[in-house]
């Protein structure tokens, strides 16, 4: 990680210049047996890359706390396909997009927890998609918003849900815990903050020179140093 810091300002536009792929997966919990209910990829533009439910080894647990923030159920899934599958496709578009290259970030909200679900789910069926993670750049948007608002107010949070973040920036009524309405969020916020180019103290850059932002991609989160893998923010 190189000592040079951008502002969130920068991350955002960074992103939507060179592109990215934002990511979200809903769950059946946040522990290590918790697998994955599905899963949605879109790109920078908003286009859908991937979209669908999974079905998963166990059954759900419809009286857990996943189930009442996500409301998958196993009727939900019964037809869907089960997650080797599915990964098989998301491995593909990864590699089309550059993700697993390391040349296009892979944005989520908290996504060390996502790829951590990603990682379990598939280590569920003896597939070792942990030595993807070398060359991976994972970029946390919920810590850039967090950043964000402290750059604002020195006060401020270091985490919002997605629901309260994007309240907070008027963004478009969405509902969210339902596959690529959660990613179509997170590009709302890195619009929002791309379009925000706000004078600040310190060494903060308020209007960046993109070709120069080039080498900043390594300041992109590393696979498995997003805070504590286990937290999630619902």
């Amino acid at each position: 990680m190189i000592g040079k810091m951008i502002s969130p300002v920068t991350w955002a536009q960074y992103l939507l210049a060179n592109g990215c792929v934002i990511v979200d997966v809903e769950t059946t919990g946040t522990d290590t047996d918790a697998e994955i209910l599905s899963l949605a990829a879109i790109d920078h533009k908003g286009n859908i890359l991937q979209r669908e439910l999974v079905r998963p080894k166990r059954p759900i647990d419809e009286s857990g706390g996943a189930f009442r923030v996500n409301k998958i159920s196993n009727a939900m899934v019964a037809g869907a396909r089960p997650w080797p599958h599915v990964w098989l496709d998301l491995k593909v578009l990864l590699e089309a997009h550059g993700v697993i290259a390391g040349r296009t970030p892979l944005v989520g909200y908290n996504v060390g927890f996502d790829w951590r679900m990603v990682v379990q789910s598939s280590q569920l069926y003896w597939e070792d998609v942990a030595v993807y993670a070398a060359k991976i750049q994972l970029a946390c948007a919920m810590d850039q918003f967090g950043s964000y608002q402290r750059m604002l107010n020195p006060d401020a949070r270091k985490r919002y849900k997605l629901a309260d973040a994007c309240k907070m920036i008027g963004a478009p009524p969405r509902e969210f815990h339902r596959e690529d309405q959660d990613c179509l969020a997170v590009l709302d916020l890195l619009r929002y903050m791309a379009d925000r180019a706000i004078d600040v103290a310190g060494d903060w850059k308020s209007i960046p020179d993109l070709e120069a932002e080039v080498n900043l991609i390594s300041r992109f989160t590393k696979p498995w140093t997003v805070r504590n893998p286990d937290e999630s923010v619902l």
